[in-house]
């Protein structure tokens, strides 16, 4: 019997100690992030839950190792335990960067990120945040902000090399740097502020580089190309045009029209012709106005630093 009561405290506490392991930092994701109950993206019958941007999650170790295709991973405690190949699991394992794009980040930094997505009245996230469209968000982020978006691995050595304690929310709302651009709050059921499109030239390997347009609100007549370095998988800034003297008001939304789409203009003779396309092209919906406008890149060659674009602007027939 002293036996038995002996070995029920044992297990009774390694249980314990189990599920009270110490919370590193607290993170917040910013894309949808699948938990799996070990670091194997290979296997998707491992997977156990979904988040969604905004979800925080509590952190209690970093895999010090990197794992297949530059993919970082961290262990945190779940919300409730989970059923896995016969065990229940306290614990699972989240992706928080690949390579030097990150997933997870600091309150802080969502915070700035609802701002610049106009999302902090909004009970649903900003449709650039769903989907593959991740280094899109920190390509904005990077280019709005004076900081960079950084992982919460960074957090958490800054915080442990200075030993700050972490703000789980700011004080003061304006406490947090205002970004120099924003981009209007939109929904797949609204109209959409970015689209992705191949305006450059082919590579040699006959590879296009998809690059992402936005328009912001600060500059709304202009728009921002941004693309993916697939070395490091973090996005940046390309270029700017500006449309100004082009459209009465601001730009409402911006469509995608592909190289291979019927596009007609209105010629100078007044007859429907269609429109010859090098690339993609984009259609333009201007706030107060019925009208649209296929902005389009003439020019036979453009490398990926579009320093050989420039583009036309015709209204649509």
């Amino acid at each position: 019997m002293k036996k038995t009561i002996i070995l029920f405290f044992c297990i009774s506490f390694l249980f314990s100690c189990d599920s009270d392991r110490k919370i590193l930092i607290n993170g917040v994701t910013y894309v949808d992030l699948n938990v799996r109950a070990n670091p194997d993206p290979s296997f998707d019958g491992n997977i156990i839950d979904k988040l969604v941007p905004g979800d925080i999650v509590q952190i209690v170790s970093f895999n010090d190792k990197v794992g297949r295709n530059g993919v970082y991973w961290c262990e945190i405690k779940l919300d409730r335990p989970a059923n896995y190949d016969g065990k229940e699991l306290n614990y699972a394992w989240v992706a928080y960067s690949v390579k030097d794009l990150p997933f997870v980040v600091d309150n802080d930094s969502w915070e700035k990120i609802k701002r610049m997505y106009e999302m902090e009245h909004e009970q649903e996230v900003n449709e650039i945040l769903l989907g593959s469209k991740t280094w899109v968000t920190q390509a904005i982020y990077d280019y709005v902000y004076y900081d960079n978006l950084k992982d919460i691995k960074y957090y958490y050595n800054e915080n442990r090399d200075n030993q700050l304690q972490q703000k789980e929310n700011p004080t003061s709302r304006y406490e947090l740097e205002q970004p120099s651009h924003s981009v209007d709050f939109t929904t797949e059921d609204t109209y959409p502020k970015y689209c992705r499109i191949r305006i450059t030239s082919s590579s040699v390997n006959r590879e296009e580089t998809a690059l992402y347009a936005v328009s912001f609100n600060q500059s709304p007549r202009n728009i921002h190309f941004f693309r993916q370095d697939k070395r490091t998988n973090r996005g940046s800034f390309v270029k700017e045009f500006q449309f100004g003297n082009s459209f009465d008001s601001s730009i409402k939304s911006i469509q995608r029209k592909p190289k291979s789409s019927r596009v007609y203009y209105e010629d100078y003779y007044g007859y429907k012709t269609r429109l010859n396309l090098n690339y993609d092209a984009i259609r333009i919906r201007p706030h107060n106005s019925r009208k649209r406008y296929i902005v389009y890149n003439p020019v036979n060659y453009t490398s990926d630093n579009m320093n050989e674009a420039y583009f036309r602007v015709v209204e649509e027939y």
